[in-house]
């Protein structure tokens, strides 16, 4: 997968987290190291973190890939929870 994309998609994931979760997302994107990372905290004063990770998106490390799909996984979980039809 392309660097491009891979940018597009966690980034999404994370807004749209951020919109339907309830959650306060944060989303850092450094483009000059190519690295993201995102923290999750369960309010809006942002106390109380229960998610974060970074990684660098040219899989510059060999855990680049696995903390990717970490990232991409609780983003969707999130998402799905907040979603889902009850």
């Amino acid at each position: 997968m392309n660097s491009a994309k891979l940018k597009r998609e966690i980034i999404g994931l994370a807004l749209l987290a951020d919109e339907v979760t309830g959650l306060l997302v944060f989303v850092d994107y450094s483009a000059h190291v190519k690295s993201i990372s995102i923290r999750v905290f369960d309010n809006e004063e942002a106390e109380n973190k229960i998610f974060s990770g970074r990684f660098y998106f040219d899989f510059k490390y060999e855990s680049d890939e696995s903390e990717y799909q970490r990232i991409k996984e609780f983003l969707q979980t999130e998402i799905s929870k907040a979603t889902e039809i009850k």
